[in-house]
């Protein structure tokens, strides 16, 4: 008697846990399936990686956070085959608004967006577009430029270094945006281009200090990793990507930075409105794209001003960073008194670097 009123107790115990678990699966499924967008994101560093990964990680997650969204994403997505399997895994996980940030995953997304054209897929830096796939890039010299400026005033030695991952055209442009801010501030002054050509960072920016005795190191690439050394040996550094001051306290000036708070939002919008459309964008100062982060006490008085004065021509469109005469450093005239250079050739056609760029080989 005893045996079959234990086994009824046991038994009701097993169908009430059964009973729990399937509500709990159902409210899962119900919290997954309950209206809300999912978001999903694919990265080649890490979210927190201070550059490239996370100006993309971070309004994507405030506006996740602020509008009660989802956001998915993996990190450090190699660039094959594997990015295709995992944008489509986001697609079966519910995701309907999804982001790469490197154009090197565009021909995965592109596939997968075939597929799936009722997703909204969003490229960076990517190179063309159609129904459910927008490309968009930035004018991120133009960040260059000021910060050039910045650097030209508050160098003593005259001699500045720029740190590039690669020789890559879209870093070209912005070391010579950089250069040119350089100029105009201080036209006795030089930048030294230094390219990693597989060395460590650090022994890198080292030779750059012994060789050429350089006070200020910009760099350009996906992180701001050189900085760090430049930190340990004095140099005044300008960051990349993100303000990340708070990490160089003593060498910081400000640096070149992405935002794309807006941009995200409105396109998870009309996602969400179903009028999204593919398009190629390119963001500016005057859409609050990109910006010079606020100068910090480590710069010289007098350095703020003049950065506001030719933000604010930049930001209405008065001037521009590749405006003529521009001369490389052979002499050539490359862009004429009066003329402007036009995206596409800011963008893709520049294998020349203009006056004033040294290059260490």
């Amino acid at each position: 008697m005893k045996n079959k009123y234990f086994a009824s107790i046991i038994g009701f115990i097993i169908l009430f846990l059964g009973f729990i678990i399937v509500i709990l699966q159902y409210s899962n499924r119900n919290t997954e399936e309950d209206g809300r967008l999912k978001i999903g994101l694919v990265l080649n560093g890490t979210h927190d990686d201070g550059g490239m990964s996370q100006i993309h990680y971070d309004p994507l997650y405030d506006i996740v956070k602020k509008r009660d969204m989802v956001l998915e994403y993996y990190e450090n997505v190699p660039y094959d085959s594997t990015a295709g399997d995992i944008l489509e895994e986001l697609v079966d996980d519910g995701c309907r608004f999804i982001v790469v940030n490197s154009a090197y995953y565009e021909r995965y997304a592109r596939d997968v967006s075939n597929r799936h054209p009722d997703v909204c897929f969003v490229c960076f830096y990517g190179k063309s577009y159609k129904n459910n796939f927008l490309v968009f890039s930035g004018r991120l010299y133009q960040a260059h430029y000021l910060t050039g400026i910045a650097a030209g005033l508050q160098t003593d030695s005259g001699k500045i270094g720029f740190y590039s991952e690669n020789m890559d055209r879209m870093l070209i442009c912005g070391v010579n945006a950089f250069t040119l801010g350089v100029k105009r501030a201080n036209p006795y002054a030089d930048v030294i281009l230094k390219y990693k050509n597989g060395k460590e960072d650090s022994d890198n920016v080292r030779e750059l200090k012994d060789e050429y005795n350089i006070d200020i190191l910009a760099c350009d690439g996906d992180s701001d990793k050189p900085l760090r050394t430049a930190e340990e040996l004095g140099i005044g550094t300008i960051g990349i990507h993100l303000d990340n001051c708070s990490s160089y306290p003593d060498t910081y000036l400000t640096a070149a930075v992405w935002d794309f708070h807006s941009f995200y939002d409105e396109q998870i919008k009309n996602c969400e409105e179903g009028v999204f459309r593919g398009e190629n964008l390119i963001l500016g100062i005057d859409e609050d794209a990109v910006d010079i982060a606020p100068l910090t006490e480590n710069a010289k008085e007098g350095i703020e001003e003049k950065i506001s004065l030719e933000r604010e021509l930049l930001k209405s469109r008065k001037t521009d960073v590749f405006y003529g005469p521009i001369y490389d450093r052979n002499g050539e005239e490359r862009v004429f008194s009066g003329e402007s250079m036009p995206d596409r050739e800011v963008f893709y056609n520049q294998n020349w670097y203009v006056s004033g760029v040294k290059i260490d080989e």
